[in-house]
């Protein structure tokens, strides 16, 4: 169903809530004593209530009641719950599973206290009893516990359950009173009780509690207290505004100078307990306040007034005059100001006991009645229930009396404490009864203008219409509906289902008191129907559906062309396939076309052999089927599902057959085909490949070619290496092809054996000496560390392993080692020291074991590590004295000094020195020999540029290579050197230079 929404204009009917007038009296009359105690708003928008019966109906003496209203006050349900002993129930609440939660007295028993939870049709759920006299109050707390307040044996009690009534913590209030019949749970957890007592010297009281009951303050108000008269005890109400933390208070009072008892009305932080303001109401008499509700204006208090007795005034409404106890409403702003004042009732006791505010911004109130213009006529209280608009009007029975609203100084003292207490709990046996009283309306005046919209006012057959009900001008519960010839109630939205086509008035229409309206819409129902075609195969051509209604627009599996309705079946699937024809703003309907499947041919597997191929085709027939095969070429019948095959290849090349089965439902004339391909391949071509020569341990890789896959002989593996021993092998291999065909061919392998290679000479040869190295077994040969064969080389001192590779004439290698030893050369040195003709040579050879000296005089050789020689003629004669130095391996070197006389200096100066950080030749030092004044010596180094570099006064110190400013080595290169002497016989200087190289 497709909606549009229908264009209402009301502006005839934009009238404000607060001008509404829906005001009326219920009353319930019902034999015995009603006596109604709390009343609580539910969340329909209708009302529920609870109260004390006795008599007509009742299990025994007092019994429960608890009925259930609309917003009209028209009765859902009344319920009487008791025993035979006394029962009465003084609270109420709805529950946040939208039942409610009742709380009152039981007598039977030590326990009388009770909770009573009840399901949203009255039926009990669970009841507890606790051990005091009345529960007055409980509430719903945010978490689903209940928190109750009650007295008994003049004490009051605090107590908190969880959702089933069981206990979770008692507590006694000391100090505040007896009774309370108001708490409140606050948003962060916290209680409010409210608490009253009779000649305590106090108004009121109000303390606050934390979650657990425990005390946080508490206050006491008023002046000197009062007594107790017509259940004077009964008035403790109060109203909690949490945006400004405020609660305005009712109780009784003797404040305000007014005759009587009079009511105290006052504002209190919720804070600290201070008071904000303080009024007192009444009149000349007794006057009393049952409840307080909040509204947007402020509040409102309810109760009962002996002060303002009302003659009857016809043209007022009053036709009994009004007396003994009225009910009192009366509603005041947030600041303290009356806004204005009513009473109700008539010649007998009418008392208020509950208020509420409505959505239509007026009045709900319970009250009970004994009057007789209410239809009391045993003089006991029947329930009243007054419905007033926004400034508490009702027709008749209703005055606005000079209430007296006064302001007084209240005074606030700090009192109060709690007490934990153990409570046993118990649960009661009750019966329940449902009566009905007879109830009516008086002094009805109201007027509700139905208004209304449909979902939809263009439908098809058998769719559901909808219809909301919004009137927003007067209630609902005086309205109903017309259709079709049959009444619904108005108060809720209408469901309607058109099996004809056609043209339909809806009605709502309204009748409240003397007042009378009606709203009407026509709705349009259609009939589409839809042209089918079918069946078809689901390979069919596309076709177009059509309907008797154009314009629509189609959809489903298989409609290529909305607007058209083109449908095709080889897009849709098999069976039957649902067609929706939606006409836009309209409806849809839908029908099915059936397209049936096709066969499944099914020309079997593709099949390929060898030389010969033989085999069956296609699969096993189905019932109701018709088979084909082309072309018909080697197939023993065509007409087969499965026919035989049969070929033999005897050509070079493959022979290809491709067939076409087509399968035909015999029912439908639907077809399908399938191909199959048979190929008979000729032998296959094996290649083992070439004949090859391999090495000793070499791996060998045997590969076929020419077919798919390859078996060799002696366990090989094609393309997978292997090893043979020495000599020639042949191998055999057979191939497979893609097809399944084998062939066969061989390869044959020869081995040759590795060469026997040596390498000469392993040798020892001192530094410096020259190294020739062979190879032999072979005819070419590659040595390691760039030897040459045959070639001489030098080796570094130390010994050292070479390699030679030897290639045979087959291309076969193998190889051989040679080691090489190197022992160092020594390093002969040393220095000469004259006395006279007496001459000492000191050894400053390094690396060697053996010495020689060589005096140069052709006297014999010696071998001492030190030598001293006498030259006996040293006038005018110079020697050559030779030092041969030799290690353990036989490695020589020898140093070589001049002597010539008399006592002759000499000096012994290297050309060169590598101050590397090695083993030798670090340090450049002057080896000096003679008859020398060592304190008078001088060493110096000059750079190219002829800067000093280096100095030295100590003939044992010589030069690192280190720069003595910069303190960093020196760059390889020339420098220049300069000694400074003189013998220890004269003070002649004796000046020595030269060049000396740094290398490193």
């Amino acid at each position: 169903m497709k909606t549009i929404l229908l264009g209402l204009f009301i502006g005839v009917f934009s009238f404000l809530f607060q001008a509404q007038d829906n005001t009326f009296y219920r009353k319930y009359n019902f034999g015995g004593m009603q006596g109604a105690l709390q009343l609580a708003t539910t969340l329909d928008g209708g009302f529920v209530a609870t109260g004390q019966h006795e008599g007509n109906g009742s299990a025994g003496d007092c019994d429960i009641y608890v009925y259930k209203l609309d917003v009209c006050g028209n009765i859902e349900w009344f319920n009487i719950y008791g025993t035979a002993a006394q029962e009465g129930g003084r609270s109420i609440q709805q529950t946040l599973d939208t039942g409610y939660i009742v709380s009152g007295l039981y007598a039977q028993g030590p326990n009388r206290a009770f909770n009573m939870k009840l399901n949203p049709q009255g039926v009990t759920q669970w009841i507890k009893l606790y051990p005091f006299e009345w529960m007055m109050y409980a509430v719903e707390a945010a978490n689903g516990d209940f928190i109750s307040t009650g007295t008994g044996s003049s004490q009051l009690f605090v107590i908190r359950t969880d959702n089933q009534g069981n206990l979770l913590w008692s507590k006694r209030i000391d100090g505040m009173g007896t009774t309370s019949l108001y708490l409140y749970e606050l948003n962060n957890g916290d209680i409010l009780v409210a608490c009253i007592g009779v000649g305590n010297g106090k108004d009121i009281s109000l303390c606050r509690l934390d979650a657990s009951g425990n005390f946080l303050w508490g206050k006491a108000y008023g002046g000197s207290g009062w007594n107790d008269q017509d259940h004077t005890a009964w008035s403790c109400k109060g109203a909690v505004n949490q945006i400004d933390n405020s609660i305005v208070l009712t109780s009784p009072t003797y404040l305000g100078g007014m005759a009587g008892e009079n009511i105290l009305v006052t504002k209190i932080s919720i804070l600290d307990g201070t008071v904000q303001w303080a009024r007192a109401a009444g009149g000349g008499d007794r006057d009393q306040s049952r409840d307080i509700a909040k509204y947007p204006g402020g509040y409102v208090i309810l109760g009962n007034t002996a002060s303002f007795p009302t003659a009857v005034n016809a043209a007022a409404g009053i036709t009994e005059a009004m007396g003994e106890k009225d009910v009192l409403l009366f509603a005041f702003d947030s600041a303290g100001n009356l806004n204005w004042d009513r009473t109700y009732g008539g010649a007998d006791r009418d008392k208020g006991i509950g208020v509420r505010y409505n959505l239509d911004s007026g009045f709900t109130v319970s009250a009970y009645t004994t009057s007789p213009f209410f239809g009391n006529n045993d003089a006991s209280m029947d329930p009243l229930f007054i419905k007033t608009d926004s400034v508490g009007i009702v027709s008749c029975q209703m005055a606005s009396p000079p209430l007296q609203f006064v302001p007084i100084a209240l005074t606030a003292q700090s009192i109060g404490s709690t007490t934990t207490v153990n409570f046993n709990t118990s649960v009661p046996g009750m019966t329940v009864n449902s009566i009905t009283p007879n109830d009516g309306y008086l002094c009805q005046q109201c007027v509700s203008i139905p208004v209304f919209t449909p979902e939809d006012t263009m439908l098809c057959v058998n769719d559901t219409a909808r219809f909301f009900n919004i009137t927003t001008y007067g209630l609902k519960c005086f309205q109903e509906w017309l259709v079709e010839g049959q009444t619904l109630n108005g108060g809720n939205d209408l469901e309607w289902i058109f099996t004809q086509p056609g043209d339909y008035d809806v009605i709502l229409y309204s009748t409240c008191g003397n007042s009378q309206d009606t709203m009407k819409v026509t709705v349009h129902i259609f009939d589409p129907q839809i042209n089918n075609q079918g069946p078809v195969c689901h390979d069919a051509a596309p076709f177009n559906f059509t309907a008797n209604l154009p314009g629509g627009i189609w959809s489903g599996s298989g409609i290529v062309n909305a607007s058209a309705g083109l449908f095709s079946p080889n897009n849709a699937g098999s069976g039957f396939i649902p067609i929706v024809y939606d006409l836009p703003g309209l409806c849809e309907v839908s029908d099915t076309v059936q397209v049936n499947p096709l066969p499944v041919a099914n020309a079997g597997l593709d099949y390929s052999d060898c030389h010969i191929l033989d085999t069956l085709m296609g699969t096993p027939p189905q019932a109701g089927q018709s088979y084909l095969w082309t072309p018909s070429t080697s197939l023993d019948d065509p007409t087969l599902s499965n026919p035989s095959f049969y070929y033999e290849n005897w050509a070079s090349t493959s022979a290809t057959f491709n067939y076409t089965l087509t399968v035909t439902i015999d029912s439908s004339g639907c077809t399908d085909t399938d191909v199959a391909q048979m190929v008979v391949t000729p032998r296959p071509i094996v290649d083992a490949g070439p004949n090859t020569a391999y090495c000793d341990n070499d791996l060998i890789v045997l590969s076929g070619s020419g077919v798919q896959s390859y078996v060799w002989s002696n366990g090989i593996t094609n393309n997978v290496p292997f090893t043979q021993n020495v000599g020639t092998q042949t191998y055999h291999v057979i191939g497979t092809d893609a097809f399944g065909c084998t062939n066969h061919d061989s390869v044959t392998i020869t081995v040759h054996p590795l060469p026997v290679i040596f390498g000469y000479p392993d040798t020892s040869v001192c530094e410096d000496e020259w190294i020739t190295l062979y190879g032999g077994g072979a005819v070419s040969y590659v040595w390691n560390h760039s030897v040459v064969n045959g070639v001489p080389f030098l080796q570094n001192p130390g010994t050292k392993q070479y390699t030679v590779i030897g290639t045979d004439v087959n291309g076969c290698m193998s190889s051989a080692t040679v080691n090489v030893t190197v022992w160092p050369k020594p390093f002969a040195n040393f220095w000469i020291e004259a006395n006279n003709l007496m001459h000492s040579f000191y050894n400053q050879s390094e690396g060697a074991v053996l010495y020689s000296w060589d005096f140069g005089d052709g006297s014999p050789f010696e071998s001492t590590f030190n030598a001293h020689h006498y030259y006996p003629d040293m006038q005018g004669a110079t020697y050559l004295v030779s030092l041969i130095a030799s290690t353990q391996y036989g490695c020589l070197d020898t140093a070589q000094l001049q002597v010539s006389g008399p006592y002759p200096v000499i000096i012994y100066v290297p050309n060169a020195f590598t101050p590397d950080g090695d083993e030798r030749n670090n340090v450049f030092t002057p080896s000096i020999l003679g008859n020398v004044d060592e304190y008078a010596y001088t060493f110096n180094i000059y750079d190219r540029w002829g800067e000093l570099i280096f100095t030295s006064h100590n003939t044992q110190v010589g030069w690192d290579g280190i720069h003595t400013y910069t303190h960093r080595p020196v760059q390889d290169g020339v420098y220049t050197w300069e000694v400074i002497l003189k013998r220890k016989t004269n003070d002649e200087l004796m000046k020595y230079h030269g060049m000396v190289n740094v290398i490193r």
